[in-house]
């Protein structure tokens, strides 16, 4: 079963129906198997087809492709069998794995056109009784215009940045000297135009290109990330809700953005030397087990890919900036950090909640039922520690630049901060009642601290 390139000296290809015919020429395609009309044989009831496309579209681009779809009946107890033969005018047709017998195919639409094209695709159905039937379809395609969108990028002083990569729609381009972008071969539509460099946030914007649409746009990033505590609360089990907290104001709390619902981040940290702010997601959200970036200024983010893990407990970058993460029932992952793909390193299905890595970057610390556990990366060991945390479920963890452990309780009636002395297992509280806008912080899934932002 080929596709068939129809010469022109063939006459046509004659259906059950003359309005049905297709004539042919060098342009003509055709999949399937010819079957002309036969001797009819008495007291069959005779085969019908309907042809769709995807979505009853009947418009495409040029290079792009359809699925073709029919629905046909048959005498099946007369022992008829449908076959299928399909043509089209311009264009190519493939055959659909899902449906080697033909019942729909893929219309490719040729590669180039100068004008809108209509473009007959043709259907025939065989009962493989001697009867025929046939339909046919006609498709618009278009040419594709293209459009383009430029700009700079600037600092809050309204310095251009030089060598920062700006995406759209997978497009990407990287400023230049003189901070300037451009991004060609856009289709018209509706995107979100982003921008990144160690040290920077730029807030992702949406833009529309098309037709009469500004094709100028320009970003300004907010100021470098701020030396503050970075959290997440747990809202109604799958909402989130980012804030802040000042060590250097009298702890002052503040909402950082508006409330995700549906979400369920439950992990959060910082890049070591660019300080953007990550987060992943638990089981319980819309995109489970899924990696973001945070910004840090408005809390908004923008979605980095699947790390292929149903639920990430915990996140914890080492001092070089390779991103480690826990997965709920499987173990501890690395993390890549443009795509979100994750890799399994070791094994282990304890409900481990979070994890963090000590400041040199030799020891690996988590928490499992209150009870730390620290894996040497030399030695590939994980072991559990004579240091249980008491009152309540440890949720987050995050090492402190002095080496002590920071950690959160779960539901904990304060939003208190909690430090270990790890060697000798004391602890240190310091409890902050707040409510904010109606949402009570005392369920934190996560907790980021800034060390570069911090020393600067």
């Amino acid at each position: 079963m080929l596709t068939k390139k129809i010469p022109t000296q063939i006459l046509a290809i004659i259906l059950a129906m003359p309005l049905l015919v297709v004539y042919a020429d060098d342009n003509v395609v055709c999949l399937g198997d010819n079957y002309e009309q036969g001797l009819p044989i008495p007291n069959v009831n005779l085969p019908t087809v309907s042809l769709t496309s995807e979505g009853n579209v009947a418009k495409i681009y040029e290079g792009d492709s359809l699925t073709l779809f029919t629905n046909a009946t048959v005498d099946t107890q007369n022992g008829a069998n449908p076959n299928f033969y399909w043509c089209a005018e311009q264009g190519q047709l493939e055959i659909d794995p899902t449906a080697p017998d033909l019942s729909q195919v893929k219309y490719i639409a040729p590669a180039e056109v100068t004008e809108n094209t209509w473009v007959r695709v043709v259907v025939q159905l065989s009962d493989g009784l001697g009867y025929v039937s046939g339909k046919s379809l006609f498709l618009n395609v278009s040419p594709i215009t293209y459009y383009f969108v430029e700009g700079y990028l600037y600092n809050k002083y309204g310095h251009t940045i030089p060598d920062a990569p700006v995406e759209v729609a997978g497009h990407t381009a990287v400023t230049d000297e003189n901070g300037y972008y451009k991004i060609n071969e856009l289709r018209a539509g509706n995107y979100t135009l982003t921008a990144s460099k160690d040290g920077y946030n730029f807030t992702p914007i949406e833009i529309t290109v098309g037709e009469n649409e500004t094709n100028t746009i320009s970003l300004i990033s907010d100021d470098p990330t701020p030396c503050l505590l970075y959290a997440v609360h747990d809202e109604g089990k799958k909402h989130s809700q980012f804030f802040t907290v000042n060590p250097f104001n009298a702890f002052e709390v503040k909402l950082l953005g508006s409330l995700y619902k549906g979400y369920d981040i439950e992990a959060l940290d910082i890049h070591p030397t660019n300080n953007q702010l990550f987060a992943a997601a638990g089981d319980d959200g819309l995109q489970p087990g899924h990696l973001y970036k945070v910004n840090s200024w408005n809390g908004q983010m923008s979605h980095v890919g699947d790390t292929n893990f149903h639920e990430i407990n915990g996140l914890s970058f080492t001092q070089e900036g390779t991103l480690w993460g826990w997965a709920e029932g499987e173990g501890l992952i690395q993390i890549d950090t443009e795509t979100g793909n994750g890799t399994l390193e070791i094994a282990y299905d304890g409900p481990v909640e979070d994890i963090t890595w000590d400041n040199e970057g030799l020891i690996l610390y988590g928490v499992e039922n209150n009870t730390l556990l620290a894996y040497n990366p030399q030695a590939i060991v994980l072991t559990k520690l004579n240091c249980t945390l008491p009152d309540g479920e440890v949720e987050a963890l995050e090492m402190l630049p002095d080496g002590r452990l920071l950690f959160s309780l779960h539901d904990d009636e304060t939003l208190s901060i909690h430090a270990l002395e790890i060697d000798s297992c004391d602890r240190l509280d310091m409890a902050i009642d707040v409510t904010l806008n109606e949402i009570k912080l005392n369920d934190v899934e996560g907790i980021a601290w800034p060390i570069e932002a911090c020393i600067r």
